[in-house]
């Protein structure tokens, strides 16, 4: 016996009716439900950005004072480190009372050009003190260093000028000049009354030296000698009447007052005080001996004297 497979009968018209409006609820529960999720979507942002807004206020709200600081506090530092143009001028201890010094409002007026020569004087920072103080230094001669300090706090800059100590006036052949203690030369042609009246050792230069102003014309070492000598014979009595550089090399011929012959010293060795006291030695003994040299007493070798 065979077996037949029914066929299903194809759906009427009024079934795909009936499908058709089953299938009609469903899309329309999704088109609603998707527009209801777009439109809360919406009101999520707006709620978020509106969330955003008032925290990125209430972040600049919180940091105003922070910035109001800074501020405050970038305006007083660029305020400390202005430097005024209106400098201080101070002579130190016994400056003022050197003869050569010219008025304090000359010097003033100097250091205010050098202040205002340059945008990068106006501050403490990039300003160039030690610049200052040599062109200031090389501008005048009679003053031995310049030193420009920077206020902490006040914005007026401080200028202490040491004056020169006048030691020696030296005459050559191109004029007279006064030296100092470091043997630079401070000043040319006639000399001042004031500085006659210190009474400096008068020195006589035949040996030629180049000599200009506001520089060096004899060694420190010279200029120590020449008054170590001086004075150490001023002690024992003996005046000095000439002190004389002649052609040669390192010597010094000093002439006494009353005395037909001059003493010889040498420059090079540096021990005044020894050299004196050996022409002390040899002049006892011309009293003792009752002999005058008849030229020189030369004390030139260390520990020993000649005469002639």
């Amino acid at each position: 016996m065979k077996l037949r497979k029914t066929k299903t009968p194809p759906p009427t018209n009024r079934q795909r009716l009936l499908g058709d409006r089953q299938s009609s609820p469903t899309a329309f529960s999704y088109h609603s439900r998707r527009s209801e999720l777009e439109l809360n979507t919406g009101r999520q942002l707006l709620r978020t950005s509106t969330i955003s807004a008032k925290r990125f206020g209430k972040f600049w709200l919180q940091r105003f004072g922070l910035f109001i600081l800074l501020a405050v506090a970038l305006v007083s530092l660029v305020s400390s480190v202005t430097l005024s143009t209106d400098p201080k001028v101070v002579l130190v201890a016994g400056s003022s009372q050197q003869p050569f010094l010219q008025d304090k409002q000359i010097y003033t007026q100097a250091v205010v050009k050098q202040l205002s020569s340059s945008i990068w004087n106006h501050n403490k920072i990039t300003v160039n003190t030690e610049r200052i103080n040599q062109q200031l230094t090389a501008q005048f001669p009679e003053l031995a260093s310049v030193s420009l300090t920077l206020p902490l706090v006040s914005h007026r800059p401080i200028v202490y000028l040491r004056a020169a100590q006048p030691a020696i006036i030296l005459h050559a052949l191109s004029g007279s000049y006064v030296l100092d203690t470091t043997g630079k030369a401070l000043l040319s042609g006639a000399v001042p009354p004031a500085v006659t009246a210190l009474n400096l050792p008068t020195l006589t230069d035949q040996s030629g030296l180049a000599i200009a102003v506001n520089h060096e014309a004899l060694r420190s070492s010279d200029v120590s000698f020449i008054q170590t000598v001086v004075a150490e014979l001023k002690v024992h009595g003996l005046t000095p009447s000439s002190l004389i550089l002649p052609a040669a090399s390192s010597e010094l011929d000093i002439h006494l007052l009353g005395q037909s012959y001059f003493i010889k010293f040498n420059l090079q060795a540096g021990d005044a005080p020894q050299q004196v006291g050996t022409f002390l030695a040899v002049q006892a003994q011309f009293k003792e001996k009752n002999v005058l040299p008849g030229a020189y007493v030369d004390v030139r070798v260390n520990g020993r004297a000649y005469y002639k």
